[in-house]
């Protein structure tokens, strides 16, 4: 379901499918209460954590002046924006940080361990990458663009940032949510329910995602 059609279901249920600031102020509910429930869902099934990943794509720069990194004496590159906020489920914080093939992975190092890594002979043979403040430093200098698959917090502001770093048209209001049908189903009830204090009606249609990762 695209972020229209879930809000014109809810709003159906509270008379207000025409209102369209109310339908905007709706999606942020939805987005809150999508965080909120899949945790439990993926510590508990780890395999549904491919109905709500995203890949995201952002522009890296050439930079020298990282300050408290281990990779801060070597020629660098980083994001040119912060990593949005990502949802922690089931121990993993990213599913994969590399290049924009997909099949090229970079290892996470932790301050203090590049100098110990860095011994080993496998080590020259992938990237690296830190974490800081919310920014992927790699030690790869010229390095134009990175990929990161996670599941994300802001499912329309990952679009919205990818699209934007490939050139790309992006109307999140129309594209495919990130979510299954039993989290959607819950997303509803917790909105009508606890937010609004109503109950879903009857005749409410079925709720059906494309399910097809």
């Amino acid at each position: 379901m695209t972020p229209n059609e879930i809000t014109t279901l809810i709003a159906s249920n509270l008379d207000k499918e025409l209102d369209m600031p109310f339908k905007l102020q709706l999606m942020e509910r939805v987005k809150y209460w999508r965080s909120r429930l899949l945790v439990n869902t993926v510590n508990k099934d780890p395999f549904q954590r491919r109905f709500f990943k995203q890949t995201l794509y952002l522009t890296m720069e050439p930079s020298s002046k990282i300050r408290c990194a281990s990779l801060v004496n070597i020629p660098v590159s980083a994001t040119q924006v912060a990593v949005p906020q990502e949802v922690i489920a089931g121990s993993v914080q990213f599913d994969y940080v590399g290049g924009a093939d997909g099949s090229s992975p970079f290892q996470q190092l932790q301050a203090g361990t590049e100098l110990y890594l860095s011994s080993g002979k496998f080590y020259p043979l992938c990237g690296h990458y830190e974490f800081i403040n919310r920014f992927i430093v790699t030690d790869k200098e010229r390095l134009p663009l990175i990929r990161i698959d996670a599941i994300f917090d802001d499912p329309q502001l990952i679009q919205q940032l990818s699209a934007a770093c490939t050139g790309q048209t992006c109307d999140t209001w129309n594209q495919e949510f990130p979510v299954n049908n039993q989290i959607m189903q819950l997303i509803v009830q917790s909105i009508l329910q606890v937010d609004y204090n109503r109950a879903e009606r009857e005749d409410t249609p079925q709720i059906e995602v494309n399910n097809t990762k």
